[in-house]
C-alpha cells in the first residue's frame, strides 16, 4: 500500500490531494464502520483503477491473485491482466502495481439500519450510493475510464457496482 499526500491523473495531466483520513482498521476489527475508495496504479503500464471496499486489506489481497491468476475479466483491471499485460508477461510479478487509499467515507449501523442496507454490490441504500457516488467523483476526476484507465464508462452511466465476488465469468 502506498502512503501519499497526492494522486496523479494521466489523461488530465493533474494532481490531486488526498485527504489524512484515510487510515484503515486492523483486520481483526470486525465492526468496519468505515468505507473507502482505493486506486489501484499500474505503474509500468501507466494505468489506473478506481473501486471501494470495506477491507483494503482483502481487497488488495484478492485483487492480487486475480491478477496473478489472469482467469477473472470482470473489472478493467482484471481484463488488462487476463488479456496479457504487458509487464506482467514478461516479469511474471505484480511488482508494478500499487495501492493507495484516496478517500472515505464513514457510516454507522444506526445509519445502515435506516437506510434499509442489504450488503453487497446489489444493495442501492441510501448509505451505499453515497460511497458509489464518492467513487464515480474520483473516477472522473482521475479520467480513469479514459484510454489511461481500466474502469469502464458505462460502470458510471448506469450506477452499477461491480461484483468482485464473481470470479468465474469469461
Amino acid at each position: 500500500m502506498v502512503e501519499t499526500s497526492f494522486v496523479t491523473s494521466y489523461y488530465f495531466q493533474r494532481r490531486f490531494a488526498i485527504h489524512g483520513r484515510n487510515i484503515h482498521l486492523k483486520a481483526s476489527m470486525k465492526n468496519k464502520m468505515v468505507w473507502f475508495i482505493y486506486l489501484i496504479h499500474d505503474t509500468e503500464c501507466l494505468l489506473l483503477y478506481v473501486g471501494s471496499t470495506i477491507d483494503p486489506c482483502k481487497r488488495w489481497s484478492s485483487t492480487k491473485s486475480a491478477c496473478q491468476n489472469r482467469k477473472v475479466s470482470n473489472t478493467g483491471l482484471y481484463s488488462h491482466f487476463k488479456d496479457g499485460c504487458p509487464t506482467h508477461l514478461e516479469t511474471g510479478n505484480l511488482e508494478h502495481l500499487t495501492i493507495t487509499l484516496i478517500d472515505s467515507m464513514t457510516t454507522s449501523e444506526e445509519k445502515l439500519a435506516y437506510a434499509g442496507h442489504t450488503g453487497g454490490v446489489q444493495c442501492r441504500c441510501s448509505e451505499c450510493e453515497k460511497l458509489k457516488s464518492i467513487e464515480d467523483k474520483w473516477i472522473c476526476r482521475l479520467g480513469s475510464f479514459h484510454n489511461n484507465g481500466l474502469n469502464t464508462r458505462d460502470e458510471i452511466k448506469s450506477r452499477d457496482r461491480v461484483n468482485f465476488r464473481r470470479m468465474g465469468d469469461s
